[in-house]
């Protein structure tokens, strides 16, 4: 079904940040492993068995290979990041789906929805605990 496949180190994203990615052809999938290569980074792409879980860092540089059946794969994916934190100004990455992810939210603007509750505060005086 097309596991998750990591680059390892954590930083390796320092080397594609450069390229630019686009919908109409295929010229970043193919630079990215060009990259990779020509600077020997490791790529771990085993597969996962039934239940396992992955967890990683935003900044980790993931991808997933092409669904090869029939069967439709199913992702459950869980984001964390600060209070107060805000949906980039300039995307990184040519896509539609942000926005069904971060419903109402514009570029720029703090997330905050009922998608995307706060679970610790930064100021942790505002918490208003009921006994």
């Amino acid at each position: 079904m097309g596991p998750l496949s990591f680059a390892k180190p954590l930083n390796v994203f320092e080397l594609v940040k450069g390229i630019k990615f686009n919908n109409s052809d295929t010229i970043y999938d193919k630079q990215i492993p060009e990259m990779f290569e020509k600077n020997h980074v490791s790529v771990e792409d085993g597969s996962f068995a039934m239940g396992e879980v992955s967890s990683h860092h935003n900044l980790s540089f993931h991808t997933a290979a092409g669904n090869r059946i029939t069967k439709r794969r199913v992702v459950l994916a869980n984001t964390y990041f600060s209070d107060g934190a805000r949906v980039v100004k300039e995307l990184t990455m040519v896509s539609d789906d942000w926005q069904q992810f971060i419903p109402g939210i514009a570029q720029g603007e703090i997330v905050l929805s009922e998608l995307h509750p706060i679970f610790w505060p930064i100021n942790t005086k505002k918490i208003n605990i009921k006994t």
